[in-house]
């Protein structure tokens, strides 16, 4: 045997089942990883996008946020209608296409949209494979990446 197959020469050597279960166990450790890292991106993007929709979620009645957050939501409202109003030809919009705000507003909506998909086939591998906690993980994903997206359309 050479060197590349066996790193160890004094370790015994691997049978076919023991690697196959060596690899399965790295593939489900990696999976695992790309779902804590999604999860964390869609919480970040939940929470921005409650911040740009002036949501508070079971914290306080929608009519006693802090005045920053209405503003914000208005803000945020605002921007949306003049980007459509810009995109269908309207020359009365005053709309800046290189806003910041509305750079921010499209990279999250971006990070949202690139991510349900793939999330989606994880999905549906995961439960073809009967593999429940990471597919209940990767359905966890989904629902906080649609919440967001709702949050900062509403």
């Amino acid at each position: 045997m050479t060197a590349d197959r066996h790193p160890d020469p004094a370790a015994p050597p691997v049978g076919p089942r023991e690697a196959w279960e060596r690899e399965e166990d790295a593939r489900v450790h990696a999976r695992v990883l790309q779902l804590a890292a999604g999860f964390c991106l869609s919480l970040l993007a939940l929470a921005f996008g409650c911040y740009a929709a002036g949501i508070a979620p079971g914290l306080v009645p929608a009519n006693e946020l802090p005045a920053h957050w209405q503003q914000s939501s208005a803000h945020w409202r605002a921007l949306m209608v003049q980007a459509a109003a810009a995109g269908a030809g309207d020359a009365n919009a005053r709309f800046a296409p290189g806003s910041g705000d509305l750079l921010c507003l499209m990279a999250m909506l971006g990070l949202c949209l690139a991510s349900l998909p793939a999330l989606g086939v994880l999905l549906v591998r995961l439960l073809r494979r009967r593999d429940w906690p990471l597919a209940a993980f990767a359905a966890l994903n989904i629902v906080v990446l649609e919440v967001a997206l709702v949050a900062a359309l509403v």
